[in-house]
């Protein structure tokens, strides 16, 4: 599905609340490896501490003045040409091809803006809503770490999924939704 009113921004602490009540509710608890409880004040250092990162680039993606998910690349390497992909989607956003479109659109910029090659990703077993979006947009399984992660209170497996950039083939204009202010 195509969002055409998708906007693209940098995640800057204008966002903080947003991400914070996004990354609160219980669907994206569930999927995101992230310690809680979040908070705003959390999340406006952490703004300030990515700022200026050569290793990692974090979005903000908006229809109309709604926030609609977070996504980015981080351990951004230029040397091997790879990065980890992360997203997640507000709740009620999500099945509706918002998460496709973020991906792509993620993907294209890796490839056409920063020249990466490869981009892989962690996704825990049993999350089939993340892991059936990543393999129809071509994402392969490369592996699994068993018992890796403690994730709210009990161990969990980890799966590692990647892309080669050269195969993505989608006619997506990156630039097209990027808007680079706040």
């Amino acid at each position: 599905m195509m969002r055409n009113n998708i906007v693209v921004r940098p995640m800057t602490k204008k966002y903080a609340p947003e991400r914070v009540r996004i990354l609160r509710q219980p669907s994206v608890i569930n999927g995101v490896f992230m310690e809680q409880p979040v908070s705003v004040e959390k999340t406006e250092l952490w703004c300030d501490s990515i700022i200026k990162s050569t290793v990692r680039t974090d979005f903000v993606f908006l229809e109309g003045e709604a926030v609609v998910g977070f996504s980015g690349l981080v351990n951004i390497s230029h040397k091997n040409g790879t990065a980890e992909f992360y997203i997640f989607i507000d709740n009620d956003i999500q099945g509706k091809g918002c998460g496709r479109f973020i991906t792509n659109w993620l993907l294209t910029f890796a490839k056409d803006e920063l020249g990466l090659r490869k981009i892989t990703l962690f996704v825990t077993a049993g999350n089939e809503a993340a892991l059936s979006l990543y393999e129809n947009i071509g994402f392969s399984l490369e592996g699994t770490l068993l018992k890796h992660s403690w994730f709210r209170g009990r161990y969990v497996d980890r799966l590692i999924l990647s892309i080669f950039l050269d195969d993505v083939n989608n006619e997506l204009n990156a630039y097209e939704y990027f808007h680079g202010g706040v």
